[in-house]
C-alpha cells in the first residue's frame, strides 16, 4: 500500500515513526444517527480530549460497519513506537571484518568496535483515519500519519494511502460491537486471555474488553488490544516484540540480542467532520476518465537554515484511476522528480471530499472565506480561500487546509469538481513545497 503495507493498522503503522524522525527530509509521495461528540481543542504535544462514538442500536447485528460510522467520520489515536537496544553491539557480515566464524569462514565486524554501536529509535504522533465512503458492507478509508515535531510543536504530515475493507472488523480501528459481545461470551483459546472491566482513556471511562497474548511468555513477545464494548472502537493497543538472539558469540561472551520493538496506541477521539458534500456521488467525468496528469515544481529550502539553500526541480504526478463504487474510486499515484531521482508510488482512494475531485454541488454553494471544518485534535483548519473566475476564465474554488507545520491548497473546477491545481507546503518540517497544475485528462 504505497508507504505502508496496511495503512489502517493504527498500532503497527506508527512503527515507521522512528525512521521519520531520523531525518525530516524529502517525502516523495506528496499526493497523497447521533453525531459523535467533538473533543476539546488540543495542541500537537497535548492531544484534545477524546470524543465518544454515538450509541449503537441494541438490536444491530454484525453486518458491515457499526452504525456510528458514516462518510466524513474521522478518528484519531495517539501512537508511539520505540526500538530499544538489548545489547551493546551486533554482528554485521563484512568481508573486511576482524572476526571470522570458524564454521562458515564468513567474516564479521562488531558494531561496538566500528563505532556504530547499537542504536535505538523512537517517535510519536497521531494516527488519523478518515471514512471516505460506506459502500455496502465495506468502508472506504484513508489514513494519514501526523508525527510530532516537538521542538517546534509542529506536525509532520504524511499521507499513507487508503483502501476499501470489510467494515465489520477494521484492523487497528474497530470491531463491530455485536462481534465483541460474542467474544465476551465465548471461551478463550490458543493462549489468548480475554479480560472485561472499566478502561480509562483521557477523561472518559469505558466498559471494555481486552484481548491479551504473551502473559508470562519467556519469548518476551506480548500484545494487548482493548475495545469499547458499546461502540467497538479500539481504545488501546500495546505490543512488545523481543529481538532475535544472534547465532554468533565471541569467546567468553553471550551472543548479542536484537532490539526490542515496542508500539502503543491510545484512542483520542472520533467526530463527524463538517465538510459539505461528504458521501456525494462520483462526478460525471469519472466514467470517461482513466488518467490525470499534473506538472509543476518541487522546491526544497533547508528548514533549519532557510538562507543556506533553495533548490527547485521539475515534477510530474500521474494518477491512474481504478475501480470503486458509486461515491468513490481507487487510484494509483506516481510522482517523478528526475532531478532528485525520485520515483515514488502510492495507492489510495478518492471520494467527494478529494483529493482529485470534490462534490460539484457543494462547490457551487461555497463562498470565499467560508469555514468548512476545524479539527479540535490537530488544530487543522479547512476554509475556502477563493471562489470565482480562475486565470483560465473558468469558475474555480480553492479549498485550503492548514495545520501546525503544513498547508494544502486544492483548486477545483466548480462545474465538474475536478482538481486542476494543487499545492502542498511543509516548509518548517521537510522544507518541501510542491506546486502542480493539471495538464491532461484522458
Amino acid at each position: 500500500m504505497g508507504k505502508a503495507d496496511n495503512p489502517l493498522r493504527a498500532a503497527a503503522v506508527v512503527a515507521i515513526l522512528g525512521l521519520l524522525f531520523g531525518g525530516c527530509t524529502a517525502r516523495p509521495g506528496f499526493l497523497p444517527g447521533t453525531s459523535p461528540a467533538p473533543g476539546q481543542p488540543g495542541q500537537p504535544g497535548q492531544p484534545g480530549q477524546p470524543g465518544n462514538p454515538g450509541p449503537i442500536n441494541p438490536g444491530q447485528v454484525a453486518s458491515g460497519a457499526p452504525d456510528w460510522i458514516a462518510a466524513g467520520t474521522r478518528l484519531h489515536w495517539y501512537a508511539a513506537a520505540a526500538s530499544v537496544a538489548e545489547s551493546r553491539f551486533s554482528w554485521v557480515e563484512d568481508p573486511n571484518g576482524n572476526w571470522e566464524d570458524p564454521r562458515t569462514g564468513k567474516k564479521y565486524r562488531r558494531t561496538d568496535e566500528s563505532g556504530e554501536g547499537q542504536p535505538g529509535a523512537s517517535g510519536d504522533g497521531l494516527s488519523q483515519i478518515d471514512v471516505v465512503s460506506v459502500d455496502g458492507g465495506n468502508v472506504v478509508l484513508s489514513a494519514t500519519l501526523l508525527g510530532f515535531v516537538r521542538p517546534n510543536n509542529l506536525l509532520l504530515y504524511t499521507p499513507l494511502g487508503g483502501q476499501s475493507v470489510n467494515g465489520t472488523n477494521v484492523d487497528g480501528a474497530w470491531i463491530h460491537p455485536a462481534i465483541l459481545a460474542q467474544y465476551a461470551a465465548g471461551d478463550p483459546s490458543g493462549g489468548l486471555t480475554v479480560l472485561r472491566g472499566p478502561y480509562a482513556v483521557g477523561n472518559n471511562t469505558y466498559d471494555a474488553i481486552s484481548f491479551v497474548t504473551g502473559l508470562g511468555a519467556a519469548s518476551g513477545n506480548y500484545s494487548s488490544y482493548s475495545y469499547d464494548i458499546q461502540s467497538g472502537v479500539l481504545l488501546s493497543a500495546n505490543t512488545s516484540t523481543g529481538g532475535v538472539t544472534s547465532p554468533l558469540a565471541a569467546p567468553g561472551e553471550n551472543p548479542p540480542v536484537g532490539n526490542t520493538q515496542l508500539t502503543m496506541a491510545r484512542f483520542v477521539g472520533v467526530r463527524q467532520r463538517t465538510m459539505p458534500g461528504a458521501g456525494a456521488a462520483n462526478p460525471d467525468f469519472l466514467a470517461g476518465t482513466s488518467q490525470l496528469r499534473y506538472s509543476g515544481t518541487y522546491n526544497w529550502i533547508n528548514p533549519v537554515d532557510p538562507s543556506s539553500g533553495n533548490l527547485t526541480y521539475p515534477a510530474e504526478h500521474t494518477v491512474s484511476l481504478g475501480p470503486g463504487g458509486t461515491s468513490w474510486a481507487s487510484y494509483a499515484g506516481r510522482t517523478l522528480v528526475p532531478g532528485l531521482a525520485i520515483d515514488s508510488t502510492i495507492q489510495g482512494v478518492c471520494g467527494s471530499l478529494g483529493p482529485y475531485w470534490y462534490s460539484a454541488q457543494a462547490l457551487g454553494q461555497m463562498t470565499a472565506g467560508q469555514a468548512l471544518d476545524h479539527d479540535p485534535v490537530t488544530a487543522e483548519q479547512t476554509t475556502v480561500s477563493f471562489a470565482g473566475q480562475g486565470q483560465s476564465g473558468v469558475a474555480v474554488v480553492t479549498i485550503e487546509t492548514q495545520g501546525p507545520g503544513y498547508l494544502i491548497r486544492s483548486t477545483y473546477e466548480q462545474a465538474s469538481g475536478l482538481l486542476v491545481a494543487y499545492e502542498e507546503a511543509t516548509p518548517q518540517t521537510t522544507g518541501i513545497t510542491v506546486v502542480l497544475q493539471l495538464i491532461e485528462r484522458r
